[in-house]
């Protein structure tokens, strides 16, 4: 399992974990951990491919709402 040190206190696995633990941690790293190991430093990097795809996925969306006629106020909802 990766294993991190928390950057600021968190909130991981149903529990607060204070700033400057070491921990075991197998999800999706985020900006609050900072590897330690190889298997967290692959797991950061597959983390920044799975935001960047969010991200592209989130602006496609953005844009197909951007083409839809403006909803006027007092319309029906249907």
């Amino acid at each position: 399992m990766a294993k991190y040190r928390v950057k600021t206190k968190s909130f991981l696995g149903n529990s607060v974990v204070e700033e400057g633990a070491v921990i075991d941690f197998d999800g999706i790293p985020g900006d609050n951990l900072e590897a330690i190991d190889e298997p967290a430093k692959e797991a950061e990097q597959a983390a920044e491919g799975i935001d960047a795809v969010s991200l592209e996925r989130q602006q496609a969306a953005a844009k197909g709402v951007a083409d839809l006629p403006p909803v006027e106020p007092d319309a029906p909802l249907v």
